[in-house]
């Protein structure tokens, strides 16, 4: 659905390990290039490429991909991407981030389960197995690292935001001609309100809470959260809150 001059939100109805997961995806569109803002699941890229194309835009104008953070959930897609195009797209992600979707550092999830890994349960030992050969088959090239600040070339202006908190180098990017916020992980929808994304699968809650009062100095009426959907209202108002809450 179109969301703002330039910008789509992709409902994607997909899966991880065998349960059902639906994913709200940025699509921005700018002249005869579009923008991939995450990437999707492991093997589940013809979902999202049947999005793509639902909305009208052809699967090989995505020059670009721009990943919000490493969690396998926003770079899962991106070998499924690679290999649906001819040419494949530049990826771009905060410095921070970058490592992490390289593989040269190894991801905060698969770290903390690590450090546990002696005495997990059964179920979480094979869920942990399940999630490094994920990533493995996900770790990409960055193309191009990005800074928090920097405005992007696209739709008048995209504006990354440094967000740290839900991971290390976790971005939010702001449309201000839109006033309109991609928020990745940031924030999250729950019976149709802004949420704070749950706790026990950040990196860093209180740095989340800092994040959240940055994002609330900004001019914010609509929300695109990756797990939830379509936020319209007084965006700004009630990220403020959450930031306290």
């Amino acid at each position: 659905m179109k969301v703002t001059n330039g910008l789509e939100m992709l409902e994607v109805k997909t899966e991880m390990f065998g349960t059902p997961r639906t994913i709200y995806m940025a699509l921005l569109r700018d002249g005869d290039t579009a923008l991939l803002v995450d990437t999707g699941y492991p093997g589940q890229f013809a979902a999202v490429r049947q999005a793509i194309e639902a909305a009208g835009v052809a699967l090989n104008r995505i020059h670009n991909a721009i990943i919000t953070h490493h969690d396998i959930d926003h770079i899962g897609g991106l070998p499924g991407l690679r290999a649906a195009l001819p040419q494949p797209p530049r990826v771009l992600a905060h410095e921070v981030e970058a490592a992490y979707i390289r593989g040269e550092k190894t991801p905060l999830k698969l770290a903390a389960l690590e450090a546990n890994l002696a005495s997990l349960p059964q179920d979480r030992a094979d869920f942990y197995q399940k999630l490094k050969s994920a990533f493995q088959a996900s770790f990409t090239p960055v193309d191009e690292t990005l800074a928090d600040g920097q405005v992007l070339p696209w739709c008048g202006g995209v504006q990354v935001v440094h967000t740290p908190g839900h991971t290390l180098g976790h971005i939010c990017l702001y449309l201000p001609q839109g006033k309109t916020l991609i928020a990745g992980d940031a924030l999250t929808m729950q019976d149709g309100a802004l949420a704070r994304p749950n706790p026990a699968i950040n990196y860093d809650t209180q740095m989340c809470g800092e994040s959240l009062r940055k994002l609330a100095r900004f001019d914010i009426e609509t929300v695109v959260s990756y797990h939830g959907g379509l936020f319209r209202g007084d965006a700004t108002r009630r990220i403020a809150e959450l930031a306290e809450a």
